[in-house]
């Protein structure tokens, strides 16, 4: 239906097709499962002596580690002049100049009539720190964990305040993070083992039936581990069907053909800064300084390390790709604009494609030797099940 916002009047509706609905009946999702609870409470997470960071402000210190950490309405969390201490250089050497979360494109792809118009961008059209909650109490973190307020602008111009948004805490699950016995040496067996220890800041956002759990995750190694974990409640419709039996000419279905193709290593310049993972493949891209050398003489460069590769089912003439044209290609490389933040452009609720990442990669500009930015888009095809649904209301 078309709501008249001015008159607060219906304008109109269309009532194509009257499906029954189940009773709501032992669906709440709040109700307690009738399946007994294997989930532990005494895991107990304690510091005697408090935790091994430092917060000053808006400034973290851990380990070798020292950046900023900032809220931002639209992004949520941002992590900017991220270094690690070099021990051979006895300096700090820059790892990350600011990283955030740029847009979520959110199509639900089902094409029927009320519903071929889902096609969202939280980030730009809701605001992943907008939508920020106040974290739960020893669930959404350990009993460790630290926190950092938020502030947004209100509609009335004054400042609203989000508690609680952000939290750090450091992360020892038992892992290893390096080991090493050796038997080599007669009559000797020396032993070297060394904990994997990590500092988490996360946050997380709740977009409609939406919640998304933002990590980002620092390790002693030197490397940045950004994880983004899906939850939430299904969003379901009404549908003649009852079960798959019956479906005839209303199943829409994922589809995707295996191209088998050779792995191509190039140089990339200009226009040419943008790259289409392989789903059979992962591999590293590497970014490389030409006018810094190792010790070895090698080119010192970063590692980004992606994760499964995924790409939009959309045709490149659909409006909603138009607008998210960003998800076309894993991973771009673009010259540092200042007005260039945003993948979705700056305006994504009048958005037509114009000002977006795929259009700033068109301009044809040198990115070597200059300061560049990487996007890197990742994401997941969704496709539901009924043990997701009845997860959901257990």
């Amino acid at each position: 239906m078309i709501v008249a916002l001015d008159q607060m009047k219906i304008a109109s509706y269309l009532d194509r097709l009257m499906v029954p609905v189940l009773k709501a009946n032992g669906t709440d999702y709040m109700i307690k499962s009738k399946q007994r609870s294997h989930q532990s409470d005494s895991i107990k997470i304690t510091q005697p002596d408090g935790p091994k960071f430092t917060l000053d402000g808006n400034t973290m210190r851990w380990a070798d580690w020292k950046f900023h950490i900032d809220y931002d309405m639209r992004a949520g969390i941002i992590i900017s002049l991220a270094s690690i201490f070099d021990v051979d250089e006895g300096k700090f050497r820059s790892v990350l100049y600011r990283a955030f979360v740029s847009e979520v494109f959110v199509p639900y792809m089902d094409m029927t009539e009320e519903w071929y118009f889902r096609t969202y961008l939280d980030a730009g059209e809701y605001g992943f720190g907008r939508s920020a909650v106040e974290l739960e109490a020893l669930k959404d973190y350990p009993e460790n964990a630290k926190f950092i307020d938020g502030y947004f602008i209100g509609q009335d111009g004054t400042p609203v305040k989000m508690p609680s948004v952000i939290c750090i805490f450091e992360r020892y699950a038992g892992d290893i993070m390096w080991r090493h016995t050796e038997l080599a040496i007669r009559g000797k067996v020396i032993r070297k083992v060394r904990r994997e220890v990590s500092l988490v800041v996360r946050t997380v956002s709740t977009v409609g039936n939406y919640d998304y759990i933002t990590d980002y995750e620092f390790k002693q190694s030197g490397s940045i581990k950004v994880t983004v974990g899906l939850t939430g409640i299904l969003e379901a419709r009404g549908s003649i069907y009852t079960h798959n039996d019956q479906i005839e000419g209303e199943a829409y279905e994922v589809h995707q053909e295996r191209v088998i193709g050779q792995l191509l290593v190039k140089q990339l310049k200009k226009s040419d800064a943008k790259i289409q993972l392989g789903s059979s493949r992962a591999f590293e891209t590497v970014v490389v300084n030409p006018n810094k050398k190792t010790k070895l003489g090698n080119k010192i460069g970063y590692s980004l390390i992606p994760g499964s590769a995924t790409s939009p089912l959309l045709s490149d003439d659909d409006y909603p790709q138009i607008r998210a044209g960003f998800t076309k290609y894993n991973v771009w490389v673009t010259p540092y604009n200042k007005s260039e933040k945003w993948a979705g452009g700056l305006y994504v609720g009048q958005s037509h494609g114009d000002d977006t990442l795929a259009t700033w990669s068109l301009r044809d500009r040198e990115i070597e030797n200059k300061d560049i930015v990487l996007w890197y888009t990742f994401g997941v095809h969704h496709v539901p099940k009924q043990e997701i649904f009845q997860l959901c209301q257990h």
